[in-house]
């Protein structure tokens, strides 16, 4: 993939139509690159999106981000499944997936050397369900441990690391604690990630299940889309779902 070929304007976001703005880019004060498709597993939404980038068409891009997206979203699908299923819930998960979409979002991190040395991005947590991450071979990311120490986490370049988001811990009523992670660029290559980002369109409810005297309630039903539209008066914070629907 050549991303130098991507037209970015100097704002960063893609020229054009309506299409074109919600396919947005960004070009952050770190260096960083991030543009991204709007519900990502629809071949439509990727057809669209090659067409801003490449106006006479690109198959081969098309066609390996639609094969990406599906396998991802397959993947998705699996591990979620595994955890409904261990917390005896697995009767909800169909329609629980059946409510998901995935956005795409693509990442090109600048090289720290030309950023006059190591750059520390923001420690944070996703407000999605959950989040797949990809990475190449330049590694950068950090966990965050319950003993609120940082761990260097490289994992292969042939794996995925699948991140729990603000979302699954409302939905889990606190039993899942989500991914803080954060990137801190220290190598001289250039830094790619893809991530594949699960959104719920409806209203996540803790189950029944997952509440006893030993775990109240602690969450009103949450309207995920919502959620992320207030995420300007709720911020970049950290476990944001408890700032925002918690009891």
């Amino acid at each position: 993939m050549n991303w130098g070929r991507f037209p970015f304007s100097s704002t960063g976001t893609l020229p054009g139509t309506r299409r074109a703005r919600m396919l947005q880019g960004n070009t952050s004060t770190s260096g960083q690159k991030t543009f991204g498709i709007v519900n990502g597993t629809n071949p439509q939404e990727t057809q669209d999106f090659t067409h801003h980038f490449w106006p006479t068409g690109n198959d081969q891009f098309r066609e390996s981000v639609d094969l990406y997206a599906e396998v991802m979203a397959e993947i998705d699908e699996a591990v979620t499944g595994m955890v409904f299923e261990s917390y005896g819930v697995e009767k909800y998960h169909d329609d629980q997936f059946r409510l998901t979409f995935h956005n795409l979002r693509l990442i090109k991190y600048k090289v720290p050397e030309k950023l006059g040395g190591d750059m520390v991005l923001r420690s944070h947590t996703d407000k999605t369900f959950s989040t797949i991450l990809h990475q190449n071979y330049v590694n950068g990311l950090e966990i965050n441990t319950k003993n609120d120490e940082w761990v260097a986490f490289d994992p292969l370049p042939s794996s995925v690391v699948f991140i729990a988001g603000d979302a699954f811990q409302v939905w889990s009523n606190d039993q899942i604690r989500p991914y803080r992670y954060k990137v801190t660029l220290r190598e001289n290559e250039v830094r790619y990630s893809f991530r594949v980002l699960s959104l719920y369109k409806g209203v996540i409810r803790v189950p029944n299940e997952l509440v006893d005297k030993d775990h109240p309630l602690l969450y009103k039903p949450l309207s995920h889309l919502e959620f992320l539209n207030a995420r300007k008066s709720v911020g970049e914070t950290e476990y944001a779902g408890k700032a925002y629907c918690a009891i």
